[in-house]
């Protein structure tokens, strides 16, 4: 038992560090600065209306209090690479500035308002750390963290009392520890196992313990002995764990910034290490036994270790095939976004925007209803909406509405995606041609025996969606034309969100063209909230160029951020690979426990029955006929309960008919193994004494 808890408990810490260094492969600044400061968003500016006047009040708050206030972004490169900037505001620079070896010198660079370049644990990533100055220009509206931790009530009074700025609350905030929340069932049934393995542990040293107390030795002792092997291990475990570390680092990054991921790496394993040895001293007091008596007749807890082992093996299977589904799932979303690479490719550099509402007032959503229209004629990009049918694939037994087959598109999207008319024709909007009072709605081709229906429906919806917030309005004319399209033809939606993505290609919808002026300000309003309209990013249009924008129509306050199409396509895939990589790890654990629980299970079934398995093998029974109704009566529970995950976690049956014929030949397989071995050992164990 020692070997395998041993193995077992390197599963362990791996696991739960995995989060560690996923961390490090995203940024070890942010990871230190989420674990070392208070952090916060701000929610509204309050009376601080540029970049400019909050790095003075920020300078202020740092000067008389000794805090440092940093924010971070990041920006993908030409060379698929990623450069994080960190900006600093203050002079009591925290410890980790000395494990990405920044030195004085450099931190005097800082303050002169010089950047710094370091690298980062992840080799394609690099960090510039400047000045709080450096974010002119930029939006406020973004995560600002306070070290010492203890500062950051303060530095939010400070800023609320002078100011008026207003901050989110935590329960409106949702940070990378979020994520970590996936983790906690598959650590607590390593755990369990763990403890169910110890206990395994203590009851095979039973005839031992009673050995050594013949000889004199005290239940102190044998019990200290037994103890101290299992924390041992758990030591050996660490070792193991951080050499694995060492050289697999190694190979990743020449071990750069190394020293900081071994500190985090041994207060993880060290945390482990506790918890593991405070639970294994509870299960030792459980469980040691040294009766002389007791233990020299070959009694164990043999029921109750059977029945713990019995929902062990039940808790695993049912995170063996979740594990499973969850790899299969994330494999088909990482396939399908592999297969639209040269779609998203197209706009790789355009702009996402992200906005924040700051305020729920309806003088507020007017407010950014206008400037958000103003923003939206003044920028170049391109528009997809096909948020109705999102919407529609959520309903269900709803009446079907013509919205729920229509998209948002404007000419600069037809140049991405053409589309051909009824004769074969490219279509090619000239948006001048266009009337404020005027839309033109693709529709395919079969649907022109419907043409005069359609058309009195996007009369109807047209008359609302152009005057919804104009109550002043008393001329509700409207224009609308139908041009038929070809049938069959695809609308590649762009959606860079891991729930939509397999929904990108759309076929056959309603295609409705918006202009900058053909539309209510609320439409232009929610194209932008749900980043729907993709912005340029070229020499014509830069980023800094729009940030501008932004400001001068009056928004720059609600733009959060402004990533890149290639940099959230990346993210996904990121997403995607480290989910199949955290799974994968369950799974593997999974089958290296449930391996162990069927040995475990069979070695009691027989030590129970050793006498009569002795006698009926001598009396001439078949192998099968001594062990056969035990292990077909463990196939046929497994099978039922294979067929209530089915039902629980509704999963198709197909998926579920494979799980359960693998997992059930592998398990028979593996316990006819272990029952041969033990059948043709019986004879002696039994002659012996054993």
């Amino acid at each position: 038992m020692k070997k395998i808890t041993l193995i077992f408990i390197v599963f362990l810490i791996v696991f739960l560090q995995f989060p560690l260094y996923m961390q490090y492969n995203v940024s070890e600044i942010e990871g230190y600065l989420i674990e070392n400061c208070s952090y916060m968003d701000i929610k509204s500016a309050g009376t601080i209306n540029s970049s400019d006047r909050f790095y003075k009040a920020v300078s202020e708050y740092t000067m008389n209090s000794g805090a440092t206030i940093f924010s971070v972004s990041y920006e993908a490169q030409s060379d698929s690479s990623e450069k994080m900037t960190l900006y600093v505001s203050g002079n009591k620079y925290p410890d980790f500035f000395n494990q990405i070896n920044i030195s004085n010198d450099e931190i005097k660079q800082i303050q002169n308002d010089d950047a710094i370049n370091k690298p980062l644990f992840n080799p394609n990533k690099s960090c510039d750390i400047c000045n709080f100055k450096a974010l002119k220009d930029k939006s406020l509206s973004r995560t600002y963290y306070v070290y010492p931790a203890e500062k950051g009530n303060e530095f939010k009074i400070f800023l609320e009392d002078n100011y008026d700025v207003v901050f989110f609350t935590s329960d409106e905030l949702l940070y990378i520890n979020s994520k970590y929340m996936e983790q906690i069932p598959g650590a607590a049934i390593m755990f369990i196992a763990l403890m169910v393995f110890w206990a395994f542990w203590i009851v095979n040293e039973y005839q031992l313990n009673a050995v050594k107390k013949l000889q004199g030795f005290s239940d102190f002792n044998c019990g200290y002995k037994l103890y101290c092997d299992f924390v041992t291990i758990n030591l050996i475990a660490i070792i193991i764990v951080q050499v694995i570390q060492l050289i697999i680092c190694g190979l990743y990054n020449n071990l750069t910034n190394y020293q900081s991921l071994f500190y985090d790496s041994i207060e993880n394993s060290a945390k482990i290490f506790v918890a593991a040895t405070i639970a294994g001293l509870i299960v030792l007091l459980l469980f040691y036994n040294s009766n002389v008596n007791y233990a020299l007749k070959g009694k164990r807890p043999t029921n109750l270790l059977l029945s713990i082992s019995a929902i062990l093996k039940i808790i695993t299977i049912i995170f063996l095939c979740a594990s499973v589904f969850t790899i299969s799932d994330n494999i088909a979303n990482t396939s399908i976004t592999l297969k639209q690479t040269e779609r998203f490719n197209e706009i790789s550099n355009y702009r996402s925007p992200e906005f924040r509402l700051t305020s729920g007032s309806g003088e507020y959503i007017e407010q950014f209803e206008n400037s958000a229209s103003e923003f939206y004629k003044r920028i170049n990009g391109v528009l997809i909406s096909d948020r109705n049918l999102q919407k529609a694939r959520l309903s269900i037994g709803e009446e079907d509405n013509i919205e729920d087959n229509t998209i948002y598109i404007n000419n600069e999207y037809l140049r991405l995606n053409p589309i051909y008319d009824s004769s074969d024709n490219v279509v090619i909007i000239d948006e001048k041609d266009i009337s404020s009072n005027e839309i033109i709605v693709l529709v395919p081709e079969k649907y022109r025996n419907c043409e005069e229906e359609i058309y009195t429906k996007f009369v109807e919806w047209y008359k609302f969606a152009r005057y919804v917030t104009n109550s002043s309005e008393n001329n509700l004319n409207v224009i609308v034309e139908i041009l038929f399209v070809k049938e069959e033809q695809t609308y590649f939606a762009y959606n860079t969100e891991l729930e939509q993505i397999e929904h990108n290609y759309i076929t056959d919808p309603f295609a409705v063209i918006v202009t900058n002026d053909n539309m209510d300000d609320s439409y232009y309003a929610n194209f932008l909230l749900n980043s729907e309209m993709l912005l340029i990013d070229n020499l014509e249009q830069t980023a800094d160029e729009i940030f501008l924008t932004a400001k001068e129509s009056g928004i720059f306050n609600d733009l959060s951020n402004l990533p890149t199409i290639g940099s959230k396509v990346d993210n996904i895939m990121q997403h995607s690979k480290n989910k199949t990589i955290m799974y994968s790890v369950i799974l593997i654990v999974s089958i290296f426990i449930v391996c162990l629980i069927s040995s475990y299970i069979i070695k009691c079934y027989v030590y129970q029955n050793r006498k009569l398995f002795f006698v009926k093998k001598m009396s001439g029974y078949s192998f099968w006929s001594i062990y056969g109704k035990f292990i077909s009566l463990i196939l046929i529970v497994q099978i039922i309960l294979f067929i209530a995950i089915k039902f629980f976690m509704n999963i198709s049956f197909s998926h579920i008919l494979i799980v359960l014929l693998l997992f059930n030949s592998f398990d028979f397989g593996l316990m006819t193994i272990i029952s041969l071995r033990y059948y043709s050992k019986i004879s002696k164990d039994v002659l012996k004494g054993e």
